[in-house]
Order: structure tokens, then sequence, then C-alpha cells
């Protein structure tokens, strides 16, 4: 069942429900970029934290389709957490 597609409902999928509990996700990403990267300009920092929360978002979607294999879920777990620290902390755009 996706349970976005019910709570887009609500607002006769205008996205602004979606888009608050999003932004709170993003502004929070947001915060723990700032303090790896003091520097990054806003709108990178916007961009980067946005494109985060699309693939943590995503990946708990997926993980969640899996039967659990300790060792494969570890190990995709452990590849995102590289992947997202290089995209918080690359070179600000």
């Amino acid at each position: 069942m996706q349970l976005w597609v019910l709570l887009g409902s609500l607002d006769n999928f205008e996205g602004k429900i979606l888009g608050n509990l999003f932004s709170l996700h993003i502004d929070q990403l947001s915060e723990y970029i700032a303090a790896l990267q003091p520097s990054i300009p806003e709108a990178s920092l916007k961009s980067r934290a946005t494109l985060l929360e699309g693939i943590l978002e995503g990946l708990m979607v997926v993980l969640s389709t899996k039967e659990p294999d300790g060792a494969e879920t570890d190990r995709v777990v452990h590849l995102t957490y590289r992947q997202c620290l290089a995209i918080a902390v690359g070179e600000p755009s």
C-alpha cells in the first residue's frame, strides 16, 4: 500500500502536506551539512539536503521490501552512508 498517495489525497494532491513533511527533514539535514561544511552557499546546502532526503526516503522504501539479509543490508547501508557523506561534504557548487 502506498501511504504517500493516501497522504497526498488529503490536500487534493497539491503537495502541501508532503512538502511540509519533507521540508522539515530537509531543514534538519541542512543543519547537519552546514555543521560539516560551514562555508557552503545556501542554495547548494538546500540542493544537497534535498538530494540526501530523496536517497534516504527511497532507501527506506526499498530496504523495507526485502527480506532481511544482515550482510547484504549492512553492505547497502555502508555504501549509502559513504555516498551521502560524499554529497554532504563535497566541494560547494
